[in-house]
């Protein structure tokens, strides 16, 4: 910040000083005292000013390139984390389908471990089986067909 205090007062120079940038204020003689630290003072508020925009500007930069790269990072690391749940569930998946059959070789096998035992009630555990089914779908699909 530069404040021009001269008692040469030729406009044409004056105007050149002030627009070619080198010369913030301009003041000319007789000056009061008083009115010259005012000067001062505003000018060095202004400069204070100007240094802590430049900072907080460098601040601002600096956060949000931070701010892009963890937004960078975290976009990846979602797409990881979709990556491993979609191929847990893939797993769970072949686990429940295995476990199911498992359970229907199970009863099909005690099944027939009753039939065995009594040739007389052959089938009857089917029968029972599809009835039973036949009751659960009658049953749930209104239900769900309500919610």
């Amino acid at each position: 910040m530069r404040v021009l205090l001269t008692g040469y007062t030729d406009t044409d120079a004056i105007i050149d000083a002030i627009n070619s940038g080198g010369i913030h204020l301009y003041l000319t003689k007789p000056w009061h005292k008083d009115e010259l630290l005012h000067t001062i003072r505003q000018m060095l508020t202004k400069a204070e000013l100007v240094i802590e925009n430049r900072r907080l500007d460098e601040l601002v930069k600096k956060q949000n390139a931070e701010l892009l790269e963890l937004n960078k990072n975290l976009e990846e690391k979602v797409r990881l984390k979709t990556q491993h749940l979609d191929q847990r569930a893939g797993e769970l998946k072949t686990s429940y389908e295995r476990i199911r059959l498992i359970l229907e070789g199970a009863v099909l096998a005690m099944s027939k471990i009753v039939e065995s035992r009594d040739p007389y009630t052959a089938g009857h555990e089917q029968q029972v089986a599809k009835i039973a089914c036949s009751i659960m779908k009658e049953w749930t699909v209104p239900a769900i067909r309500k919610a």
